[in-house]
């Protein structure tokens, strides 16, 4: 196979790879109590395992919430394009422009694992950055809101969760940070 058919091979398998459809992760009220997350994605792969307090790469139960639940193929790097999934959380202060927004069970540990890698050329030279993987698992608490980021600050990453609590007299939004648990390969 010369490199034209490969590479329209690839492009066609990646195309109906996507075509796949969601695996987006909205739980069910009628499976008990639920929760809110937004995942912050600029950037940033973030994978959600529900119901673990571990993690599994490549397994089929994990959701990409960088984006949104769909499946892009080989071409992951359009999902930063692509429309935020949105279920009408508030909105926070610090809010970034690429994020995505799930339904998860409430009283159920829920694992995030995220890392950041990007290449380029700058100034004529080939950089390439990453920093990660960060993982943490908690559990929501029934009727809360929660968001979640891949932070780049200083030279630094850390992956930040927290609780989004209204104000009872003004409404605004006051992000609480939570403490995650650790959250290891699972065996």
């Amino acid at each position: 196979m010369n490199s034209r058919n490969h590479l329209l091979f690839m492009i066609v398998i990646s195309m109906l790879t996507a075509c796949a459809g969601p695996k987006v992760l909205d739980a069910s009220s009628e499976h008990g109590p639920v929760a809110r997350m937004r995942i912050l994605t600029t950037g940033a792969f973030v994978y959600l395992h529900p119901n673990k307090s571990c993690y599994t790469l490549y397994d089929k139960a994990t959701i990409p919430a960088f984006s949104g639940g769909k499946d892009y193929g080989l071409f992951y790097g359009l999902s930063q394009l692509s429309k935020n999934r949105k279920i009408g959380m508030p909105i926070t202060d610090d809010i970034t422009w690429a994020y995505n927004e799930f339904i998860v069970q409430a009283s159920q540990p829920i694992t995030i694992y995220s890392t950041y890698v990007a290449n380029g050329e700058v100034g004529g030279q080939w950089r390439h950055a990453s920093c990660g993987p960060f993982t943490g698992s908690f559990s929501p608490e029934p009727g809360k809101d929660y968001d979640a980021a891949l932070l780049l600050e200083g030279g630094r990453c850390n992956l930040r969760v927290r609780e989004l609590v209204a104000d009872d007299i003004t409404g605004e939004i006051n992000p609480i940070e939570i403490k995650l648990q650790p959250a290891p390969p699972c065996k």
